[in-house]
């Protein structure tokens, strides 16, 4: 048996985040972040990290993220060859 939701998700997902009252809702801790758990799909291996909001808005996509990330290791190998 399945709880009905008296809540209106078409009309929520229109709504901005300015426009949802959150009045209600308790904080989000560091422990329930410590706690929560994922159950959406990933890649084996795969890290899931949060980047502060001035960084995110610098990557359009996850696979931007992961090309400036690739890029970053790629320069710090070739400075390690130059070093040595």
């Amino acid at each position: 048996m399945t709880k009905h939701s008296r809540t209106d998700w078409d009309h929520l997902a229109q709504m901005d985040d300015a426009e949802i009252d959150q009045s209600d809702m308790p904080a989000l801790t560091h422990t329930f972040f410590e706690r929560a758990r994922s159950y959406g799909p990933h890649q084996a291996g795969a890290r899931l990290v949060l980047l502060a909001p001035d960084v995110a808005q610098a990557f359009p996509s996850a696979e931007a993220v992961n090309e400036a990330l690739r890029l970053a290791i790629r320069m710090g190998n070739l400075q390690r060859r130059a070093a040595s």
